[in-house]
């Protein structure tokens, strides 16, 4: 046996062949000493002194952890797509809130008619929800977020039903005019 047909029995035992799926086949030495019509004993020697199945685990080993390697970076990269999709998202309604807000304050110096209490807490509750949802995307902490999240809904919504409160009295008390 020539040392180029050795060491091509010895890569074919220990890497094996990508077949057309993708997968690798790794032929017994059975039939690789058929394949290439070389004696069956004489490919067992060979493959025992050169230790060819240590060195095909270690082969299986090493291409394993290449494979997750590879698949760990692809699905970094994936990450990052998606917390970039998500911040977008989070700034999106934050500008609708805003929006929404802006109107409201507007109405209200303009004793024209404003979102229903219910409507303003959603309102809050979207804004709690992008900024819940930009933090986790950034990978920060959102536990500070759901308690102090609560206190300020909670706090807010009062302020508001407070102002509204605050402009039907002052309405009722000026004209007749209905509130909404």
């Amino acid at each position: 046996m020539t040392p180029d047909l050795a060491m091509k029995l010895r890569t074919e035992f220990v890497q094996g062949i990508e077949i057309e799926s993708g997968e690798r086949q790794y032929l017994p030495i059975v039939e690789l000493a058929t394949k290439y019509n070389v004696a069956q004993t004489t490919l067992f020697r060979l493959s025992q002194k050169e230790n060819w199945r240590d060195q095909k685990e270690q082969f299986k080993v090493q291409l394993q952890e290449k494979m997750d390697e590879e698949t760990a970076k692809q699905m970094a990269v994936e990450s990052r797509k998606f917390d970039s999709k998500s911040v977008k998202v989070a700034n999106q309604l934050m500008e609708i809130v805003h929006g929404k807000v802006y109107k409201n304050l507007k109405a209200l110096e303009l004793d024209s008619k404003t979102d229903n209490p219910s409507q303003i807490l959603s309102l809050a509750n979207t804004a709690v929800a992008a900024q819940r949802l930009a933090k986790l995307a950034f990978g920060e902490s959102t536990d500070s977020i759901n308690i102090n999240g609560s206190i300020q809904q909670t706090e807010a919504f009062t302020e508001v039903l407070e102002l509204l409160d605050t402009v039907a009295e002052q309405r009722t008390k000026g004209n007749d005019k209905p509130i909404h």
